[in-house]
């Protein structure tokens, strides 16, 4: 008879994460994402800072969407319905004729 021994793993199914990569990193994002308008402010019209502004909500949208999708496994677009509805809310707001329309 032989015995049923357990096998030893020799590596792990998970790699470690290196917490000072990663936080370096994040900070070092975080300050490229505070300071690329105000450069790009500087260098011309406030046109680029709306471009970039727009560009990174829409990063934004699709990150939250990997997320959801990627980790979750889920489909949920109901995050995406909120923005709708708060942009239809701020053109609302912003728009010159709203005090014609609601006296």
């Amino acid at each position: 008879m032989t015995s049923i021994q357990p096998i030893e793993p020799s590596t792990t199914l998970i790699p470690e994460k290196n917490r000072t990569k990663t936080l370096i990193i994040s900070i070092l994002t975080a300050i490229f994402v505070i300071a690329a308008p105000m450069v790009i402010g500087t260098a011309g019209d406030n046109y680029w800072v709306r471009v970039l502004d727009f560009a990174m909500l829409y990063v934004m949208l699709a990150l939250g969407l990997n997320v959801v999708v990627g980790f979750a496994g889920l489909l949920n677009l109901g995050y995406i319905a909120f923005y709708a509805v708060g942009a239809y809310v701020a053109a609302l707001l912003s728009s010159p004729h709203l005090s014609t329309q609601f006296e």
